[in-house]
């Protein structure tokens, strides 16, 4: 999905695209309970995000045969590689760092470093993120710590505090099952 094209001076895309995330995945965990509340099911389906905020090509883009309106550049190949990743850290939402400053959350509690990595195509880490508004005070804090213990290189204070389970799943309450 796309904020702030083709709406020009659209300075809020980056809170519209957080806040779609934050619903689709509690849309996804809903249907889950729902399905698993009337057929016994469980988890059946899980569905990532990737969330980016830069400048991008947007338009229609292709040949007079066959185009599509799309959006094309690193910020989209961002997004997407964050999309892919998240299976690697069994999260459903990856958020980049540009994202949350530019949404105005980055200090907003429950969202929790993930990684600093450099992904394919990109010579330059991202700091990436997800969010875990389940997790209790003590979880983040001890999260947190691990991560400036890691920082640091003291990977052996680091590895207690990050087997501590912290919960990467939103949640809010859904409507009752018919």
């Amino acid at each position: 999905a796309i904020w702030g094209a083709p709406v020009q001076g659209q300075t809020d895309h980056a809170r519209r695209g957080l806040e779609t995330a934050l619903a689709f995945a509690e849309t996804v965990d809903c249907f889950n309970k729902k399905a698993d509340a009337k057929y016994g099911t469980g988890e059946i389906f899980r569905a990532r995000v990737g969330l980016h905020t830069g400048t991008a090509i947007v338009g229609n883009i292709g040949s007079h045969a066959r185009y599509n309106y799309t959006a094309i550049g690193d910020t989209v190949n961002l997004a997407s590689r964050l999309e892919g990743i998240g299976k690697a850290y069994s999260c459903e939402l990856l958020i980049s760092e540009e994202t949350l400053r530019a949404a105005g959350a980055l200090d907003q509690r429950g969202y929790v470093l993930v990684d600093v990595m450099a992904v394919k195509g990109r010579s330059t880490p991202t700091r990436i993120y997800t969010y875990a508004p389940k997790a209790s005070d003590a979880e983040l804090e001890a999260y947190q710590l691990g991560w400036k213990d890691y920082e640091g290189g003291r990977f052996a204070d680091a590895i207690p505090k990050f087997e501590r389970p912290v919960e990467f799943r939103p949640q809010k309450p859904c409507f009752p099952v018919a």
